[in-house]
C-alpha cells in the first residue's frame, strides 16, 4: 500500500496548485501538482478546508480525510499559513513512499523507524590523494583543450558544499581542532541532507520519529563526509606507520 504524507489547509476551498503548495513553503514536498478536495466539519481544526497530497504517492481513494483513522500535527512555524500534516495510522510512510525522483548515490543509514534511509555522499575521501573531494552532480565542462571535465556544480545541489564544510573541518583535524558546531546545527543539516533524497522537512521527520537525540543525525552528517573511507584509511595509515598531509578541498 503507498502511503506518502497528506496535508490540510483551514479555510481554504478552492483547487490547489504547486504554486500554492510553494507559497505555503510546501515546495520540497511535491515534485508534481497535488491533488486536494474540500472537507468539512470533520478535520484537524473542526473548520472547512482541503485536504492535499502528491497523487503519485497515494493510492486510489487515499487523498482524503478521515480523522480516525489518521493522525494529524500543525506544522509549527511562523510568518506562513497555517497547515496541517498527517498519515494513515495503519501505513505511516516509509523510504520508499518518500523517495525523491531523483536521487543521490551515498550511504544507507538505518534510522529510529527501524527503516533504512539513503544519506547523500556530499564529499568522498580520495584515498590516494589524501584529500576529499566533492560527489556532487556537476555541469560539463571543457579544458583548453576541449577535453570535456566536471563543471560547476549543479545548481540545485550547490548549498550542500558550504553546508558540510564545519564536518568535513572537524573530520580531518588533528586534536582538538575543527570549528564548534552545535547540536542545533547538526540537526539542521541532517535533515537537509535527508530532504536531498525524500520529500520531507523536519515536521515530517519527526512524525515518523526518525532521529533521537542521541548520535543518529551526527552519523548522517559523518556519512555525507565519507567517514567509513577516511576512517579505514586511517587505520591503515597507523598500522603502516605513514603521516601524509591531508588536504580538506
Amino acid at each position: 500500500m503507498m502511503a506518502g504524507f497528506l496535508y490540510f489547509r483551514p479555510q481554504h476551498t478552492r483547487p490547489i496548485t504547486l504554486a500554492d503548495v510553494k507559497a505555503w513553503g510546501l515546495g520540497y514536498a511535491f515534485e508534481r501538482a497535488p491533488q486536494s478536495g474540500v472537507c468539512q466539519t470533520n478535520t484537524p481544526t473542526g473548520t472547512t478546508g482541503s485536504v492535499f497530497a502528491d497523487p503519485a504517492r497515494h493510492g486510489e481513494g487515499q487523498v482524503k480525510m478521515d480523522m480516525d483513522a489518521q493522525v494529524w500535527r500543525k506544522i509549527p512555524r511562523s510568518g506562513l499559513p497555517d497547515v496541517y500534516v498527517g498519515y494513515w495510522k495503519e501505513s505511516p510512510p516509509q523510504p520508499f513512499d518518500l523517495a525523491r525522483a531523483n536521487q543521490l548515490s551515498g550511504y544507507t543509514i538505518r534510522l529510529a523507524d527501524g527503516n533504512t534511509w539513503l544519506v547523500p555522499t556530499v564529499r568522498y575521501f580520495d584515498e590516494a590523494a589524501c584529500q576529499l573531494k566533492s560527489n556532487l552532480p556537476c555541469y560539463l565542462d571543457l579544458d583548453e583543450t576541449g577535453r570535456p571535465i566536471p563543471g560547476q556544480v549543479v545548481a540545485a545541489y550547490a548549498q550542500l558544499w558550504e553546508l558540510t564544510a564545519p564536518y568535513a573541518e572537524q573530520m580531518l583535524a588533528t586534536g582538538d581542532g575543527g570549528p564548534d558546531v552545535s547540536n542545533e546545527d547538526i540537526y539542521q543539516a541532517a535533515r537537509t541532507l535527508l530532504q536531498v533524497n525524500y520529500v520531507m522537512d523536519f515536521v515530517e521527520l519527526v512524525q515518523l520519529q526518525l532521529l533521537t537525540t542521541e548520535q543518529l543525525a551526527h552519523n548522517i552528517v559523518a556519512l555525507a563526509v565519507d567517514w567509513p573511507t577516511y576512517l579505514r584509511w586511517r587505520e591503515t595509515l597507523k598500522k603502516t606507520e605513514l603521516s601524509p598531509a591531508i588536504v580538506a578541498g
